[in-house]
């Protein structure tokens, strides 16, 4: 399991395309649905700075959620039941 990593006071919009190792940011928000390419995601809570999805492999064309009240979906799978702390902010991180 890969830890998330603080990057500071990095505005979002500056981060994406970050890469730590394999890994590339793709999208950081409190809710958002985002298309990521296949391959492999991981979503970090980077308010609590914690993983809260490991390692989940990913066809073309799979819708991910993160939605406060309905929690975290990728595709047709719910991950994390909701709610989710309406505060916090969430990274989606792919690699291929």
């Amino acid at each position: 399991m890969t830890k998330p990593v603080s990057v500071g006071e990095m505005p979002a919009q500056r981060r994406h395309g970050l890469t730590q190792g394999d890994w590339t940011l793709l999208h950081t928000a409190n809710a958002f649905t985002y298309n990521p390419p296949q391959g492999v995601i991981r979503i970090d809570d980077i308010t609590a700075l914690k993983n809260v999805v490991d390692d989940t492999r990913i066809n073309p064309n799979t819708a991910v959620l993160v939605d406060p009240k309905n929690g975290i979906q990728v595709g047709p799978d719910k991950l994390l039941a909701g709610p989710l702390p309406a505060d916090h902010k969430y990274e989606l991180w792919w690699k291929r």
